[in-house]
């Protein structure tokens, strides 16, 4: 708003009429008399026209007067004789000394028209020196004191102007209805309405000052006043909602004289039809005014008419009106918002550049605007352009830049969210806890919520607080059950409650995501299976832990291979499953897990073959469950076993090792004759005679007995015969024959008896031991 002001000049003669003084008495009154000598002389030089005459004159004047006032200091005249000589001062081109006297007129004698008019000299000298605040007291002075109406008026509209300039218009106001509503005719009282209008307009009390602008409106206005008055009725019109008046009035600026309120005008009318969304209207103004704009209007026209094509989707248009308020008003508020704009459309056409783009609006703008919500929802854009392209690092880093308060409540609930997984998915989870816990608070109805508790669930895990992981994903299979996210919050749970070694719930949450879950997918169900038959496994439950370990196996052997075998391998020896035992073992031997079995499982393994008689399956059980190093280190019974399985199978080199180490370590003699035995059948197999008799006879020294001693004689037998000593083997071969007939190998040493005698040459007692062969086994 421009208030109007009337121009003043440096040098002003008050406009004030001051009453003559009566005749005295020149000889009651000698004061009088030398007082009107001095105003005589000051009268002259006032009504002097030439210049230089007047200033000799008011020289001449000054000592008179000076003479009066030290001679007559109280005198009735003394008052009006300290203002000739202000004046004299000032006409002579001495203010200082002129400032003095009229300072002291007023401090002095306090009311008259002599204050007046010295009061009035120095508010004009301090109006035209911008002292506003000492000019308006001294106005306000003035027409306290002024005897003539319009001077009184003046003062007043002239004290209004100083608080105008002071920015003071509430002090302003009321001096302004003063002049406009006085009766005195005076050339400032339409000045007073237009400023009294401006302030009411800049109060926004649009209602009081509409009224007052249209009836100044008057077809003898000057042009360029009713242009200016025409436009501030349209902006009080327009903010009071009565839209066509405003309009007319602001055509009817534009349609006038050339002004600077034209341009104006054309803005404001861009910003009626713009607030109506008449966006058509905008860009019809546009395209058919013909109106200069400045800079500062240019910028304006760029806002409204790029937003238009930004409301319409134009955003190349848009992109040309923004730059428009750029470069006409650079580093400006218009220009920030523009930037931002522009910046959006850009978004929407080409969101790759975004991210540079953005570094570079904020580094032009964000200083002394951190709190903008422009700033924070451009970074929104550079973080939703990196998210997008899942470089979540950056995206968290420019999502932590953001203060979610600035961001517009439609998107603050993405922005949080998108926050928060890229903070997760950077193993920031502290930060994605406390994203997910802000997100969850903001938008409870979103359909994005359960996916938070998980992801905070997730978050919770990773940072050890596991009664509110836990707590998260509860949430989310009671509230979303049979959904995706409910099948990995049972998974995760599950895992929460094993590392607590709560394993029932670990079996109810892994058999409620198998069962109720089957849709899930391979990976899922494999790990479930494995950890349900692990959870199973550490409740001793090795009949339910098998089939769900086998599952996990066999969905899944490089993720499960090596972790199921050795449960399994455990578990069918706990439960002493020979078949599905070996079949552990036997899968075992694709790992690198064969080092870590337990010997006992080998051990008795082993042995459950031998006892079945599946020599070859034993002995190479036995042999792995053998320790490496001394043979102290093997039991006894394993060195026994795995001997004589070898011996059964031909190993026979092995079984020789073996039946060695066990005779380092066996104690007793009946064990020591039974091993002896052994090694004379291998060596005998080795085709080692001499030595394997030796042992053989060794072993007789010990004096066993029974089965052992038969044992031995009919392996010395064998020597014998194989060594072609018919006749020595038949010496072994009889005494097995003749003492121990209940024994298995009765029948088979009878049978060598005979075949050594005959080749013995001994046909009869071979003839005779053939009769006793065919009385007791007739079915042989």
């Amino acid at each position: 708003m421009r208030a109007l002001f009337l121009g003043l000049g440096i040098v002003l003669t008050p406009a004030i009429a001051f009453s003559q003084q009566g005749q005295q008495t020149l000889q009651s009154d000698p004061g009088s008399d030398y007082f009107i000598r001095a105003r005589q002389l000051y009268d002259a030089a006032v009504q002097e026209p030439d210049k230089g005459q007047q200033q000799a004159l008011f020289e001449r004047s000054i000592p008179i007067l000076e003479d009066y006032l030290r001679a007559y200091p109280r005198h009735k005249h003394s008052q009006a004789a300290h203002y000739y000589l202000a004046e004299s001062y000032h006409n002579t081109e001495r203010p200082r000394q002129a400032g003095m006297l009229y300072d002291q007129i007023i401090q002095q004698y306090r009311t008259g028209q002599y204050v007046a008019a010295a009061a009035y000299r120095l508010a004009y000298e301090n109006y035209n020196a911008k002292q506003y605040q000492r000019a308006a007291r001294l106005f306000g002075l003035t027409a306290d004191n002024a005897t003539k109406p319009e001077d009184k008026l003046r003062s007043v509209y002239f004290r209004a102007q100083c608080y105008l300039l002071l920015n003071d218009q509430k002090r302003a106001l009321p001096l302004l209805e003063q002049v406009a509503n006085s009766p005195v005719d005076s050339p400032y009282k339409n000045q007073a309405k237009i400023s009294q209008a401006h302030i009411l307009l800049a109060d926004k009390k649009y209602a009081e000052a509409l009224p007052i602008y249209e009836a100044f409106i008057t077809p003898n206005q000057p042009p360029e006043l009713a242009a200016e008055t025409h436009y501030h009725a349209g902006v009080a019109a327009a903010a009071l909602k009565q839209n066509d008046k405003a309009k007319k009035h602001f055509e009817a600026s534009i349609n006038g004289v050339e002004s600077p309120w034209k341009s104006n005008a054309h803005i404001a009318l861009l910003g009626i039809y713009y607030q109506q969304r008449d966006f058509d209207a905008v860009l019809k103004q546009l395209n058919t005014s013909k109106v200069e704009l400045g800079k500062e209007q240019l910028a304006k026209q760029g806002v409204i008419v790029g937003q238009v094509y930004f409301q319409k989707k134009n955003y190349p248009e848009a992109i040309n009106f923004f730059l428009d308020v750029e470069r006409s008003a650079p580093g400006t508020d218009a220009a920030f918002e523009a930037a931002y704009y522009k910046l959006l459309s850009l978004y929407n056409i080409d969101a790759e550049r975004i991210p540079k783009m953005v570094d570079q609006f904020v580094q032009n703008y964000a200083v002394g605007r951190g709190t903008s919500k422009f700033i924070h929802q451009a970074l929104l854009m550079k973080a939703e352009s990196l998210y997008a392209d899942k470089e979540y690092k950056e995206a968290a880093e420019a999502y932590n830049a953001i203060n979610a308060k600035y961001i517009d409540d439609k998107n603050r609930p993405s922005m949080l969210y998108k926050k928060a997984w890229c903070l997760s998915e950077t193993n920031n989870y502290e930060g994605a806890r406390a994203a997910f816990g802000d997100f969850i608070k903001e938008a409870p109805e979103d359909k994005r919520i359960y996916n938070a508790y998980a992801k905070r669930g997730q978050a919770n895990m990773e940072l050890g607080d596991r009664v509110n992981a836990l707590r998260d994903f509860d949430k989310v299979i009671k509230s979303s059950p049979n959904s995706q996210i409910a099948s990995m919050s049972l998974q995760l749970s599950a895992r929460i409650q094993r590392d607590a070694k709560n394993f029932d719930d670990v079996i109810d949450r892994l058999e409620t995501l198998l069962n109720d879950y089957p849709k899930i997918d391979t990976v899922t169900k494999a790990n479930s299976h494995y950890w349900l038959g692990s959870a199973y496994f550490k409740q001793d439950n090795f009949k339910n832990a098998i089939p769900h370990l086998e599952a996990a196996k066999q969905m899944d052997a490089a993720a499960y291979g090596k972790q199921t075998s050795m449960l399994l391998i455990l578990a069918r020896y706990t439960l002493k499953d020979v078949d599905g035992l070996k079949k552990a073992l036997d899968n075992a031997e694709s790992t690198d897990l064969t080092d870590q079995i337990p010997l006992p499982v080998y051990r008795w393994l082993g042995s459950q073959c031998y006892k079945a008689g599946d020599y070859e399956e034993a002995a190479k059980y036995l042999e792995k469950g053998c320790e490496q190093g001394v043979a102290q280190k093997t039991p006894a019974v394993v060195w026994r076993l795995l001997a004589k399985a070898q011996l059964k199978t031909s190993q026979l080199k092995k079984a020789l090792t073996s039946v060695d180490n066990l005779l380092t370590i066996e104690e007793e003699d009946a064990y020591k004759v039974e091993a002896m035995l052994d090694k004379t059948n291998i060596l005998i197999g080795l085709k080692q005679f001499d030595e394997a008799k030796t042992v053989g006879e060794d072993a007789l020294a010990l004096r066993p007995s029974g089965k052992p001693k038969a044992g031995l004689l009919l392996a010395l037998g064998d020597i014998a015969y194989l060594q072609n000593d018919f006749a020595s083997a038949a010496e072994h071969y009889v005494l097995v024959v003749e003492n121990f007939p209940e024994l298995a190998i009765h029948k088979t040493a009878l049978d060598k008896l005979i075949d050594s005698l005959t080749k013995a040459g001994k046909s009869k007692e071979a003839l005779d031991y053939k009769k006793i062969l065919q009385q007791e086994y007739p079915n042989r």
